[in-house]
């Protein structure tokens, strides 16, 4: 689990290639079909159905 309690979906963005499913918690089984069908968009480059800004990886990143 995530120190803010939500996901993480989406790209690495200092590591091409590298996409992160995880941080889910003990909800994991329940949000699995909608993180599933949003890391298919994600790496289909389709458009996405929900906004995901609040959940990417680089919200952990820290300030240069």
């Amino acid at each position: 689990m995530t120190p803010d309690r939500l996901p993480v979906l989406g790209p690495e963005p200092e590591l091409p290639g590298l996409w992160y499913a995880t941080g889910h918690g003990r909800n994991g089984i329940l949000l699995a079909g909608l993180s599933g069908r949003l890391m298919s968009q994600l790496v289909g480059k389709e458009r996405l159905e929900l906004d995901i800004t609040g959940l990417t990886a680089e919200r952990f990143a820290m300030s240069r």
